[in-house]
């Protein structure tokens, strides 16, 4: 089963991602959920530690902790 974050990316990839939100079928805040998920991710790839990461996501993206771990948690689900 593919996680969340590998179907925005086929999606977008596609050329379709960009339909469904111009569609309303998609929030465009998507895209920013996605840039968030792989900035902590490409941090967490160079040995940060997660919470280090989640931190700096917080403070570079100007939202709460608690909003970068529930993206994460969504990103991954699926």
């Amino acid at each position: 089963m593919k996680s969340n974050i590998q179907i925005i990316t086929e999606l977008e990839e596609s050329g379709a991602l960009k339909s469904l939100i111009k569609a309303g079928l998609f929030p465009a805040k998507i895209l920013l959920h996605k840039q968030i998920y792989l900035y902590v991710q490409s941090k967490t790839h160079v040995q940060i530690p997660k919470t280090t990461a989640v931190t700096w996501a917080a403070d570079y993206f100007r939202i709460s902790q608690s909003q970068v771990y529930r993206i994460i948690k969504s990103m991954d689900a699926g």
